[in-house]
């Protein structure tokens, strides 16, 4: 019957035709979000490989590891990292502005700069060259009342002790974020 009508052929034909565009479109659209997400975390983030200690196997210090995989002729550079979550707030015109969960990523200044591109991000300001300086990401900066590069903060943080530690930091770079 649907053979019959020349109209429905065709308009069969076309359904068939756009749901198969429409599920290859929304394919294309996933795959390059993906590609985009695991893009910007081996980038900014983790890097290539991201090596954990959660089961207490490891017992080599981080440079030594890190020198290990330096010695690797493929590997362009290496550093280590320490990811915590954080408070942060900063009293800006006699105002306290608080925020909580932070992601806050602890690096070496000069191993970083070679093993990722965070630096390339940072807008206004330098990326961290010392103790007690951090880099802001632009949203981060804005919720706590629009700190800018110079602002001091102070930086809550769970040690591995699970003791509070409260650190004064002071901004020396916004990232674009």
């Amino acid at each position: 019957m649907l053979f019959n009508k020349k109209g429905s052929l065709i308009g069969a034909v076309l359904a068939v035709t756009i749901g198969i565009l429409v599920i290859h479109v929304n394919f294309v659209i996933f795959q390059g979000l993906f590609d985009a997400i695991v893009r910007d975390i081996s980038n900014y983030r983790n890097g290539d490989v991201l090596i954990t200690d959660e089961e207490d196997y490891i017992d080599k210090s981080d440079q030594a590891l890190v020198n290990w995989f330096e010695r690797i002729p493929y590997v362009e550079a290496a550093t280590p990292r320490l990811s915590s979550t954080a408070s942060i707030n900063m009293t800006k015109f006699g105002t306290l502005h608080e925020e909580t969960r932070i992601p806050i990523v602890g690096v070496d200044p000069l191993r970083d700069i070679r093993a990722s591109t965070v630096h390339e991000t940072v807008s206004d300001g330098k990326y961290v060259f010392s103790r007690n300086s951090i880099v802001l990401g632009s949203n981060v900066a804005r919720d706590l009342g629009g700190a800018q590069v110079g602002d001091s903060l102070k930086v809550k943080i769970v040690d591995r002790y699970g003791q509070d530690q409260i650190k004064r930091l002071v901004v020396t770079g916004i990232a674009k974020s």
